[in-house]
């Protein structure tokens, strides 16, 4: 008997991410409106994004 390989993680999500786009016809405005209302009935913050600065780039660390 041959043992069934199991799906890396990496695996898993892009089958995920395959079948959760499919669901809403790969059409981005409709997979970002599913997962803003999962946020929202979830009660928690899944991605919160940076504010907008204006265009203005930011250094990450001080230059001496």
């Amino acid at each position: 008997m041959i043992a069934k390989q199991e799906l890396t993680i990496i695996e898993r999500i892009r089958m995920w991410k395959e079948q959760n786009a499919a669901e809403f016809d790969f059409d981005a405005d409709r997979i970002i409106e599913s997962a803003r209302e999962r946020e929202r009935s979830s009660g928690e913050i899944l991605l919160d994004p940076p504010k907008s600065n204006g265009g203005k780039q930011t250094r990450s660390r001080a230059t001496p």
